[in-house]
């Protein structure tokens, strides 16, 4: 994600393929945050695909997250959306940046007076 964040997609992309070839390291395959991990690194791979124009490894990516987690129903839309070449491929980029923002703000020290310091995460609720 630092490469995306530094606009090196190129660099970006190898990372990500270096992930997805070494997933799942030591995890479980089944393992519900392995399964997080892979979905988040096929995203952010398929983010890149559409960006640089490369549709149908762009529906291929969702079209994997999507057996991973089938309640993510959102995805089937931007898979048709995607086959019928409807939206620019900027959109891409648009939305990598917004995800990097959003993990950026999850991952924040947390200052409320109700907990101590931590980092927060997927199943903070504060």
């Amino acid at each position: 994600r630092l490469y995306l964040y530094q606009g090196a997609v190129t660099e970006a992309r190898r990372c990500f393929d270096a992930a997805l070839a070494f997933w799942p390291s030591h995890l479980n395959p089944t393992d519900e945050d392995a399964r997080k991990d892979r979905a988040r690194i096929l995203l952010y791979r398929s983010l890149i695909h559409e960006a640089e124009g490369e549709q149908e490894q762009a529906v291929a990516g969702l079209s994997e997250i999507l057996q991973l987690f089938p309640e993510r129903t959102h995805l089937r839309e931007r898979i048709e959306i995607l086959r019928r070449g409807e939206e620019p491929a900027l959109l891409g980029a648009s939305v990598w940046n917004n995800l990097l923002q959003s993990e950026d703000e999850r991952s924040m020290l947390c200052g409320s007076a109700e907990a101590e310091g931590h980092i927060h995460g997927e199943h903070c609720n504060h």
